[in-house]
């Protein structure tokens, strides 16, 4: 048998509750959802206003715009 099941590692499927899978495909498809899903995951109750304002934040457009200082360097990340 395979060891995954669309990228599923069986380890998940002895204890469902333990392991949040994330796909690049639905993060680029859908934020603000996989944002949601990943808070209900963890049992964070947010809001839908703070989920959208941390989807905005960490979405690949703000990262890419987002710059700091390091060591005298530009480095773009994520301003968390």
């Amino acid at each position: 048998a395979s060891a995954t099941r669309r990228g599923r590692p069986r380890s998940s499927a002895a204890q469902p509750g333990c392991v949040l899978l994330v796909h690049f495909e639905d993060l680029k498809a859908d934020l603000p959802a996989e944002v949601a899903r990943v808070a209900a995951h963890l049992g964070l109750q947010r809001s839908a206003h703070e989920l959208q304002a941390v989807a905005a934040r960490c979405g690949f457009g703000a990262m890419k715009a987002a710059t700091c200082s390091h060591r005298g360097s530009r480095i773009r990340m994520c301003a968390w």
